[in-house]
């Protein structure tokens, strides 16, 4: 094999890489956008009151 041919080889992977990386950051910000849109307010505000609790606890 010529060096070329390995410089070529080696870039595809690394583009194959790349792109598999931002693939997993698109899936991660699907999946934090469907939390934010199933979050009710109600719960929310009950697990803020939650942390407040423990703070106050704490303190």
């Amino acid at each position: 094999m010529k060096k070329e041919d390995i410089l070529i080889i080696l870039a595809i992977f690394m583009l194959g890489a790349v792109l598999n990386a931002n693939a997993y950051k698109v899936d991660l910000n699907e999946k934090k956008i469907e939390y934010y849109k199933n979050l009710d307010y109600n719960l929310w505000k009950d697990k803020q009151e939650k942390q407040i609790k423990k703070i106050q606890i704490k303190i």
